[in-house]
């Protein structure tokens, strides 16, 4: 069984009652230097083929210093995600292939070692893919997050790379469990939307998008022991700038539950990705509201960049009409009371 650190300490809050399910300090020798024994027994280990499984299995209980957090952090994906087929061979021999090249064990490997290590999974060819048959690895494989899942949980190092990127729901459901991450979702979804934005489209993937990374920037799957400072390092570490206003709301969702406060985060633009008038961002409103709104884009004399973030403040406040005063279908019946709400 997998050391879990779960016991709560003294005196701690119970939202943070909580600890990784793989950490460093459950492996007491963490000697990056390798004895010649064991960069023998690592040659020897690699030499093996495919067939010769229970030689294979022999050498890595001989090498259980080396191979246990390997062994661990694999048994943590199957647990999480019992579906996905993964050889536990070509991880191993992946990553102690790289211990010899380098003569330092993992815990010793750089940031930049561990990027070299992600960048080299190599690929496979989409037939072979298809066929589930084992050999190269492709981008969305196993091997793929299993490394980047020993980098997170061995040394604390989270990679996002243009090239290979981080499945990150999947990858916070390993680290978190899927019930963890799942209550963090369903708190932030209500009062986002709420708040007047679709979920159709990118919209709700790209806010739990970036609430998970935020999640695994911490270290923590707890919504309440989230900072400001945590969505910055959150942002900064996030290469995809299309999503980059979702820690804007993210921010303020998190206010409106009261866990952070209105400073320390820089702020983004509020409005929707998308808001002019594609059907599927306009479904839910009344078509009265709609032709108020398209007439309001195309009268008004204002530049194109005022008009734009208008309408989206606009159609975000008609979604919200239509949730919670579907019986406001134009702006004669606005009231003051409703602005106030």
């Amino acid at each position: 069984m997998i050391s879990a650190k779960t016991a709560p300490l003294p005196g701690e809050p119970e939202y943070l009652q909580w600890r990784m399910p793989i950490s460093p300090l459950d492996y007491p020798d963490r000697n990056p230097v390798l004895s010649e024994e064991e960069r023998r027994g690592i040659e020897h280990l690699l030499s093996l083929s495919s067939w010769q499984w229970r030689a294979f299995e022999q050498q890595l209980a001989l090498l259980e210093r080396i191979t246990k957090p390997l062994i661990d952090v694999i048994k943590l994906f199957q647990q999480r995600r019992p579906k996905s087929l993964v050889s536990r061979k070509h991880f191993i021999d992946h990553l102690l292939g790289h211990v010899l090249q380098t003569n330092i064990l993992y815990w010793g490997w750089s940031s930049s070692m561990w990027e070299t290590v992600i960048q080299t999974i190599p690929t496979r060819p989409k037939e072979v893919a298809q066929r589930r048959e084992p050999g190269h690895t492709s981008s969305a494989s196993p091997n793929l997050i299993l490394t980047q899942l020993a980098a997170y949980l061995l040394t604390g190092l989270l990679h996002l790379t243009r090239e290979k990127p981080l499945r990150v729901l999947a990858f916070g459901e390993i680290v978190f469990g899927p019930s963890l991450v799942q209550a963090a979702i369903d708190r932030v979804k209500g009062p986002w939307l709420a708040t007047g934005y679709s979920q159709r489209g990118r919209n709700q993937e790209d806010l739990i998008h970036v609430m998970i990374l935020a999640l695994l920037v911490n270290h923590h799957p707890s919504l309440e022991a989230l900072t400001a400072s945590v969505l910055k390092q959150a942002c900064a570490l996030n290469l995809r700038k299309d999503i980059e206003h979702r820690f804007g709301q993210l921010h303020r969702v998190l206010m409106d539950l009261a866990i952070i406060s209105d400073d320390g985060l820089k702020k983004t633009e509020t409005r929707p990705a998308t808001m002019l008038f594609q059907d599927e961002f306009v479904r839910d409103i009344h078509p009265r509201w709609v032709a108020w709104v398209r007439a309001f884009w195309q009268q008004k004399p204002l530049s194109q960049h005022h008009r734009t973030e208008i309408t989206g403040h606009v159609l975000m406040a008609c979604r919200w009409l239509a949730q919670h005063y579907p019986q406001v279908t134009e702006p004669s019946q606005w009231t003051r009371e409703i602005a106030l709400a």
